[in-house]
């Protein structure tokens, strides 16, 4: 993957599309997404956040500082690389 999706999704959808499920259009997820952000009561709507817990993040950066993922036909797997 490479630009602006990559990364996006590292999960296979293939189990999910041979069981009969479809994506829904983005269209449709961002306005019901918008629409029930709307319906929160405004002290809810104040106190939007986004990105991870401090230290999830710390944790996150920490190891991907040691290793990077490559993906396979049937999983994902860690590479890791040695610590210098």
């Amino acid at each position: 993957m490479k630009g602006d999706t990559a990364g996006a999704s590292l999960t296979s959808a293939k189990a999910a599309s041979n069981a009969g499920l479809r994506c829904r259009p983005l269209e449709d997820t961002v306005r019901d997404t918008f629409a029930w952000f709307q319906a929160l009561p405004a002290e809810r709507q104040a106190k939007l956040r986004a990105g991870l817990d401090p230290q999830k993040e710390a944790d996150t950066l920490r190891r991907a500082a040691i290793g990077t993922w490559r993906r396979t036909r049937s999983e994902i797997q860690p590479v890791l690389w040695p610590v210098r």
